[in-house]
């Protein structure tokens, strides 16, 4: 079975989900109650609309409880060398970039969350402050200065 890499906040993240959904659960069966005395189900877009919603929370459970299974909590051992876990302040250019290394699911580039797997993570990985790392784009090479492991 493969493993998949967290970091301790990102686990919490989604066993804090996981408990959300429960609880959003045990309403929308509530809900799914009501719409069922209403009567005629064929024509209740209520009952329709809890009954999807129900299986769409279902679904996300059966995910979470898929990756509780595998899950590989990473401790962040250094502030040396770079890793799962790490924040990174990087150069690239005149722009100063700060990233947090995750695992993939955790990975969110709209809050700089980038993960390990991808091709700038890939590269980071093991590097040290001062070292140049170099990703390979579409069209270019990109090269990055990493500034601070934290």
């Amino acid at each position: 079975m493969k493993r998949v890499t967290f970091t301790k906040q990102g686990f919490a993240d989604l066993l804090q989900e996981k408990n959300k959904l429960n609880i959003i659960r045990v309403a929308t069966i509530k809900d799914l109650q009501k719409a069922r005395e209403m009567g005629d189900l064929s024509e209740n877009g209520f009952y329709k609309a809890t009954k999807s919603r129900l299986g769409q929370i279902d679904h996300r459970l059966f995910e979470i409880d898929l990756l509780i299974k595998r899950a590989e909590i990473v401790e962040t051992t250094s502030a040396d060398e770079i890793s799962v876990g790490n924040s990174v302040e990087l150069k690239l250019n005149d722009q100063i970039i700060k990233y947090s290394i995750v695992g993939d699911i955790e990975a969110n580039i709209a809050e700089n969350k980038i993960s390990s797997r991808s091709p700038l993570g890939a590269v980071l990985m093991g590097k040290k402050a001062g070292d140049i790392v170099e990703v390979k784009l579409p069209h270019h090479t990109a090269s990055y200065k990493i500034l601070a492991v934290k």
